[in-house]
């Protein structure tokens, strides 16, 4: 399944028309964050995977964009980026949380909800 993952969206964003390189971007984003929604066990070391997403949200504007859009991607991937931090000043910031996001179970719901908060956003982008 995570090797098919990629592929279909692959095959998805390469039958719409739109701009090369801005979609073959969006397109190795969404496929490598497919397969850390599809998979059932993901170590936190394959959030690694979620680098191009970051990269897509945190890019700089385009000349169309609305000023508002822009300041909103760049808060969702400044948001996006501070949660899958683990730093010490994160942990302890996440510690006093009601849901625990500071422990081991907690940092993979909030890894997994980054995941699907920035592939939401890319799709709808």
């Amino acid at each position: 399944m995570s090797i098919l993952a990629p592929l279909v969206a692959f095959a998805i964003f390469a039958l719409r028309r739109s701009s090369g390189d801005k979609q073959l971007a969006r397109t190795i984003a969404i496929g490598a964050s497919l397969s850390l929604l599809a998979s059932p066990f993901a170590w936190l070391h394959y959030f690694v995977l979620l680098t191009p997403l970051l990269l897509i949200t945190l890019r700089p504007p385009a000349t169309e964009e609305p000023i508002n859009w822009h300041r909103f991607r760049i808060a969702l991937g400044i948001f996006s980026l501070a949660m899958i931090c683990d730093s010490p000043l994160v942990t302890d910031l996440l510690s006093t949380a009601p849901f625990y996001a500071s422990t081991f179970a907690g940092r993979s719901i909030r890894m997994a909800g980054i995941t699907a908060l920035l592939f939401a956003f890319t799709l709808l982008e």
